[in-house]
């Protein structure tokens, strides 16, 4: 077995990408993490997203409106979420006083025959 590091998808870090040209994901995994283990101050607990595309695999620290957008379309068992597809965009706000780029993401939208 070997231990990969995860890597945080940030906003930052995806460029020109909005709802209306999002990226596409699978989700890989979902699980909670304790708010002492995030990368940021958090005054909860939060849900991180594990998810693939063709240049490997990131984590996804899911806000509540994302969360919300899964649940309606899959569930709320999590293994209903695993090698599904989402797309992912971000949104330009204000977090803790700076602009951010704030990632969202949703089910795939089924296709229109």
């Amino acid at each position: 077995m070997t231990i990969d590091i995860p890597i945080y998808l940030k906003g930052e870090d995806l460029g020109e990408i909005s709802k209306e040209r999002p990226l596409r994901y699978i989700v890989r995994g979902v699980l909670v993490r304790a708010k002492e283990e995030l990368p940021f101050e958090s005054e909860v607990d939060r849900y991180e997203v594990t998810v693939e595309n063709e240049k490997g695999q990131s984590v996804i620290t899911a806000n509540s409106t994302s969360l919300r957008y899964c649940i309606m379309k899959w569930g709320r068992d999590e293994q209903a979420w695993i090698d599904k597809t989402i797309i992912l965009w971000t949104v330009k706000q204000n977090v803790m006083g700076k602009m951010k780029d704030v990632v969202y993401f949703a089910p795939e939208p089924e296709k229109k025959e």
